[in-house]
């Protein structure tokens, strides 16, 4: 809530700069500014104190109760994972203290997401990096407000009757019914890759297709992407627009499709910023303005961050938001000069086979300005580069909205006829199959992974 607070003022305060002179806008950005690092340092302030309250009365095996709701289900070969948020815990003592969200280890019964359980167990803190590039669990979990873990002895489940929670459910079991459609549809293999495109579930992701798509520097592929977030968005408004909808009942429309796919596949980081630079667009037409990608960004960041601020230390934000930044910035600098550009359009209205090579030539350079912007991050993360990535991405990329498109309809087709699906389906599993060819060919190529440690911050 103080996230969309302070995006909500941000929004306002756009709107009485067009009256007055330029140093005055200046001025009120610049104290805008000043009071949005102010309320944000105070917010991190007080978060960390909040975890301080409840974390030194813990200790990994002590007998702990707590209350919480679900928000995310995520199932094993070990059994359930339950993440739960609006949490109270009670300790052995009988003290009692708010705390952020909990993860909740259970081998017993099937839950449902917006129910209340009252767990019974024993807490399992998260351990720390023991060498330098372990990784850390617990500074991971940290990064989503999830603070121990428990692991449960006894569960109780309260269904709550509220409309909105009742709606979330809903959504939840078409998720799972949407998963157990691709798995029907095409082998376990493939599913693994597509559940994981496409509505975020990594839990029966193949280990060895994990490893192979990192090493060859694709596994970004296998996250929720927000350009197709952004895309689906888009699509859908634009479409209403054309049908003759209004700019705010557009706008209505498809926010409400694009926050209920995003609670349907984990409210992943990229996710959220795709959602939100689709509302800025949609916001900035609905009152008459153009948006700028570094202003809808930033606004995104502050609406996130507000409500989670240990994101900072979490890499997929960190990747999310410098991939947005090398699009705005670094891909214009790889790009032909617009001059240069206009001749070639000129040239493509005689020549059909001109046009297709600057397609090629303007995603070549797309590619490779953002994978030139991102591999200090890669390196300061993982302390090697794929060398060969970019020239796997040109082949990966272009060809990842096909994977999109067919999944999405082949898993909906599949509720209804599995043959219908399996037709449908082949398409994108052709395309999974060619992306495992490439990434084993490649690395069979020398010095495939470059090792360079992790560069001094």
């Amino acid at each position: 809530m103080a996230g969309l607070a302070i995006f909500i003022f941000a929004c306002l305060a756009g709107f009485f700069p067009f009256s007055i002179r330029f140093r005055s806008k200046i001025f009120i950005q610049t104290m805008i500014v000043i009071v949005l690092f102010i309320v944000s340092s105070i917010n991190y302030s007080n978060q960390c104190k909040f975890r301080e309250m409840y974390m030194d009365d813990l200790h990994d095996s002590m007998s702990i109760v707590c209350e919480g709701d679900i928000y995310k289900i995520e199932n094993s070969d070990h059994g359930v994972r339950m993440y739960l948020n609006d949490c109270a815990v009670k300790l052995k003592d009988g003290k009692a203290s708010l705390c952020n969200n909990i993860m909740i280890y259970s081998d017993q019964g099937a839950y449902s997401v917006k129910n209340r359980l009252k767990v019974y167990g024993k807490v399992k803190l998260f351990k720390e990096a023991a060498n330098e590039g372990e990784f850390d669990l617990k500074k991971f979990y940290q990064s989503q407000k999830i603070d121990f873990a428990i692991s449960a002895a006894e569960i109780k489940e309260y269904n709550t009757d509220d409309f909105l929670d009742e709606v979330c459910r809903k959504l939840y079991a078409f998720r799972d019914k949407f998963k157990a459609s691709i798995y029907d549809i095409t082998d376990e293999r493939t599913a693994g890759v597509l559940n994981s495109m496409i509505v975020g579930d990594k839990s029966l992701l193949d280990t060895e297709i994990k490893e192979l798509y990192q090493n060859s520097g694709i596994s970004h592929i296998l996250a929720i992407s927000g350009l197709h977030v952004s895309m689906i968005g888009m699509t859908l408004y634009k479409l209403l627009r054309k049908r003759g909808t209004s700019f705010l009942a557009g706008m209505a429309v498809t926010t409400i499709i694009l926050f209920s796919y995003s609670f349907m596949t984990g409210n992943s980081v990229s996710t959220q910023r795709a959602v939100y630079m689709c509302i800025c667009f949609m916001l900035a037409a609905v009152i008459g303005r153009k948006t700028d990608m570094l202003t809808s960004l930033a606004f995104t960041a502050i609406i996130i961050l507000m409500g989670n601020p240990f994101l900072l230390y979490y890499s997929g934000f960190v990747f999310s938001f410098a991939a947005i930044v090398s699009i705005a910035i670094v891909v214009p600098a790889f790009s032909p000069e617009k001059n240069d550009e206009h001749d070639v359009k000129e040239a493509n209205i005689k020549n059909h086979k001109n046009k297709i090579c600057n397609k090629l030539l303007s995603t070549l350079w797309s590619t490779a300005g953002i994978q030139v912007a991102m591999l200090p991050i890669v390196a300061f993360y993982f302390y090697e580069i794929p060398l060969y990535s970019l020239f796997i991405n040109l082949i990966v990329l272009p060809l990842v909205p096909f994977v999109f498109a067919f999944s999405i309809l082949a898993g909906v087709t599949g509720l209804i006829s599995i043959f219908g699906g399996k037709v449908i389906v082949f398409p994108a599993k052709i395309i999974i199959d060619l992306y495992e060819i490439v990434c084993e060919a490649v690395e069979k190529i020398p010095y495939n992974q470059l090792i360079v440690g992790k560069p001094n911050a």
